[in-house]
């Protein structure tokens, strides 16, 4: 009996633990959505309801009659949408998708859905910022440094890309989810390789992130972290507290595990690349070399066993960063050993962090690592490996040129659309946690003078999906030159090879043709041209033959002596202005004052006056509209086209109406309509490329190996630098084409030679320190010091042919001009002295009928 007994408590407790399972997982399926559904059937009944809570993808086969048959589906759960307002799976098929499309609100598709639908507000999803292609995995959070607003000067902060919205919060006593949102300044941001990585350690708190998702007992968490300070101290970036007893502690050389059964994992020992500098690590005994690879990435694996009780668990975790460790923090779910309390924190920077709620496959943790390294420009100790796991840059293969391996390319499955580059192991003294790669720490000017290489697209140039440009150097010096066959007496040592998969297209070095109208066009080099209006011609226009290949367009010139009045527009392909028509850009009238154009109407209030010799950028990047002088944008003139008008057909044109003068573009170039290659820039400063200095008006060359074996003695390209900015000291090489031959590869130096290969208008007389020769007669501008005893004022000489009107304009280096001198035409020499206010470097700018000049120029008061 009491065996009967006991055998019924044991079959009824097993249908009762039978049940009750069957309970938690019916619930657990109800309040669960699908990641995602697949529709791949013919639909015919009334009403159809599909929960996906990522994306919805429409197979081939799928097909809709919308008069008969009606289709929802929640995106998340507050979220309906109707088929009567979703687009067609493909524009203009009306019946089934024909092809593989991934259907997210108001990105895959061209008209965006903005209404509310069922009672319900529409709300686009976070995750659309990136691909929903199964074939790649996703992280469940991903964080990226971006701007609060859209100053780019303004405040930042890291914001969680997926549809998960995870905050990143100041740490609070009731524990994860509440707090302020941690959000910083523009000046305690560093950007590497052009992109902002914020610094989470400013002040003295932790910062929580709730998971909401998982409790990363199986994870891959993948960051980039860039010391600035304590290289050789162990610091903690971060802990994960998600099971019970299973936390972890994320430092420089340690992974600290809660459970005291576990051993904790080292991986900063001897003769490993890590975060925490020895002596007798790989990076060498020197600590300077190991802070010019002071950042770097990061990837933690855990993948803890499931559990497996039928009452389940939590399904969150908090990852606490950017103080030290506290073992009394409210959301520690663990007990650490007394030494770890009170752990100091990492102190710099962290551009981008993204985490898994799997373990990763080495090949998919390579995708991301590879996009992270050619994003910030870092140089990784393996091969590079596309979104689709393409080899893009072979380590083995590569060995030569390992050293500051960084590039640009275009992924759309990441995210990623990086037209510039330059690289994150900048030698010292140019660290790159101290010295911002923007000049300035100015996210709205170029590149700073203190990198010495910066390569990428022309202005407005487009990149397919799925292209990369990647390049590394073989450490050779650049303070020494040394001889080289092609007739150069100087070349660089450093050689660097250039891997891509972009070959020419069929636009390769193609001329851009105008419909043109009363110009007189000379000194026509390639992409570069001077435009002339004459006086015999009341008014002049030109209109580009092409569109856009893309969203974006540029036009650049350089004032010359009369403004205008000048039209520059993107829109119609007319040579006039029409009304509410998309024809958007500027006017710079007679006196210099500048005009937004927008809807083809001139605004009333003038934006700012413009100078004679600045250089004019006027760019359109997708909606945006704005303008650049000498290399600085300007917000104010920044405005937006009009959501209708966004996806028109965009032309370019140039109008130029009656003036009693000749009107002078100088240097005019165009991108965005033709293929128009690439940009290099070399700086001549200090411990850079100095031995250029003085050949950097059309005598330097980059030189080109296009058989990518180093030796320059076999298929050899050379373009000759066209352009000088004298405040950046960057010597500039327009409109490079690489991999002409369609090898994959190429390997470039720089030289020089005695002579300049291009016209130039500029003179060099940069060290010009003593008192010229009154008697010399030439076309020369000639800026020198007073005395050597008074180093804070100069003297302007201007000589020329003829008796005529010249202009001297003195900047800052916030482009803000100083001070403006018109000298009188009575004499054809005039010397002008200049007290400049502080001690600094100012830019000075002479213009005359027949020449630009630009000088930069030391103060020392």
């Amino acid at each position: 009996m009491q065996y009967n007994t006991q055998a019924m408590i044991r079959k009824y407790k097993s249908q009762l633990l039978l049940f009750l399972l069957c309970l938690l997982t019916n619930l657990l399926w109800a309040q669960i959505p699908k990641q995602s559904f697949i529709l791949e059937t013919n639909e015919t009944g009334t009403t159809r309801n599909y929960v996906a809570r990522k994306y919805i993808i429409l197979k081939s086969g799928f097909s809709y009659t919308a008069t008969t048959c009606s289709f929802s589906a929640k995106v998340d759960t507050t979220l309906i949408i109707s088929i009567a307002t979703i687009p067609n799976p493909i524009p203009g098929d009306t019946t089934s998708a024909s092809n593989d499309e991934v259907y997210t609100p108001g990105n895959t598709f061209s008209n965006d859905i903005t209404q509310s639908v069922s009672g319900f507000s529409l709300i686009t999803p976070k995750n659309n910022s990136y691909s929903n292609d199964t074939s790649y995995i996703f992280p469940i959070l991903w964080f990226k440094t971006i701007p609060v607003t859209n100053n780019l000067n303004g405040g930042y902060k890291w914001e969680d890309i997926t549809d998960n919205n995870a905050k990143v919060l100041k740490y609070s006593a009731q524990g994860a989810g509440h707090g302020d949102e941690y959000i910083i300044t523009r000046d305690k941001v560093q950007t590497y390789n052009f992109n902002p990585a914020i610094n989470l350690s400013y002040d003295s708190i932790s910062k929580e992130i709730l998971v909401k998702n998982s409790n990363l007992a199986q994870t891959t968490i993948i960051g980039v972290w860039g010391a600035k300070e304590n290289y050789d101290m162990d610091k903690c970036f971060f802990a994960i507290n998600g099971r019970q007893n299973e936390s972890v502690l994320f430092t420089k050389r340690y992974v600290v595990q809660a459970d005291s059964t576990k051993t904790d994992l080292s991986f900063g020992d001897n003769y490993t690349r890590n975060f925490l500098y020895q002596s007798n690590s790989i990076d060498g005994a020197d600590i300077n070399r190991f802070h010019e690879k002071s950042l770097r990435i990061g990837a933690y694996y855990r993948s803890n066993k499931p559990n497996t009780s039928i009452w389940g668990e939590p399904q969150k975790a908090v990852l606490s960063l950017g103080y030290k460790f506290d073992a009394a923090n409210v959301n520690n779910t663990s007990v650490f050993e007394a030494q770890w309390n009170g752990f100091g924190e990492f102190k710099g920077y962290t551009p981008e962090l993204l985490v898994f709620d799997r373990q990763l496959s080495l090949l998919d943790c390579k995708k991301f690592e590879s996009y992270l390294a050619i994003k910030y420009g870092i140089s990784l100790d393996t091969s590079y490996v596309s979104a689709k796991g393409d080899i893009i840059w072979d380590y083995n293969k590569n060995i030569a040129y390992r050293n500051r391996i960084t590039g640009y390319g275009r992924e759309d499955a990441l995210g990623l659309s990086q037209k510039m580059a330059t690289t994150s192991y900048e030698e010292m003294p140019f660290y790159t946690n101290q010295i911002d790669s923007y000049e300035a720490n100015d996210s709205y000017r170029l590149s700073s003078p203190n990198r010495l290489l910066v390569m990428g697209c022309e202005p407005s140039n487009t990149m397919d999906d799925g292209s990369y440009i990647i390049f590394g150097d073989n450490n050779g010096s650049i303070a020494n030159t040394d001889s080289l066959a092609q007739g150069f007496i100087g070349t660089m040592s450093r050689k660097w090879l250039v891997c891509t998969n972009i070959y020419p297209s069929s636009e390769h070095n193609k001329i851009l043709s105008w419909r043109e109208t009363g110009f007189t066009n000379t000194d026509e080099v390639n992409f570069k041209r001077n435009i002339i209006k004459p006086v015999s011609v009341s008014s002049a226009s030109m209109v580009t033959t092409k569109a856009l290949k893309g969203k974006d367009g540029y036009f650049a010139w350089t004032v010359g002596q009369e403004y205008g009045p000048t039209i520059v527009k993107f829109g119609t392909n007319q040579n006039n202005l029409t009304q509410n028509k998309h024809d958007y850009g500027y006017k710079i009238a007679k006196d210099g004052q500048v005009y937004s154009i927008q809807k083809g109407i001139i605004c009333d209030s003038s934006l700012f006056m413009v100078e004679r010799g600045q250089r004019i950028e006027i760019e359109k990047s997708g909606r945006i509209i704005y303008l650049r002088v000498n290399g600085v944008r300007y917000k104010n003139t920044e405005f937006a086209i009009d959501s209708i008008q966004k996806d028109s057909t965009y032309y370019g044109a140039i109008i130029i109406g009656n003036n009693s003068s000749e009107v002078k573009l100088t240097d005019f170039r165009h991108g965005g309509f033709v293929d128009t290659g690439h940009k290099v820039e070399l700086s001549y400063l200090a411990q850079r490329a100095s031995d250029f200095a003085n050949y950097r008006n059309g005598k330097t060359a980059l030189i080109i190996d296009r058989n990518a074996i180093g030796d320059f003695s076999g298929n050899i390209d050379i373009y000759y630098s066209d352009e000088v900015d004298e405040a950046r000291s960057k010597i500039i090489f327009n409109n490079v084409f690489w991999d002409t031959d369609e090898s994959g590869s190429d390997v470039f130096t720089f030289g020089y030679t005695e002579s300049a290969q291009l016209r130039s208008t500029k003179i060099d007389i940069s060290e010009e320190k003593t008192e010229p020769d009154e008697n010399k007669i030439t076309d020369v501008v000639q800026i020198y010091y007073s005395s050597m005893n008074d180093l804070s004022t100069v003297k302007v000489r201007v000589q020329m042919e003829k008796p005529s009107k010249a202009v001297i304009l003195v900047y800052d280096l916030l482009g803000k001009c100083i001070e403006k001198r018109v000298l009188s035409d009575n004499s054809n020499v005039q010397i002008s002295s200049i007290k400049l206010p502080e001690t600094g470097v100012y830019i000075i700018k002479v213009t005359t009928d027949n020449m630009i000049y630009s000088q930069e120029i030391v103060s020392k008061m």
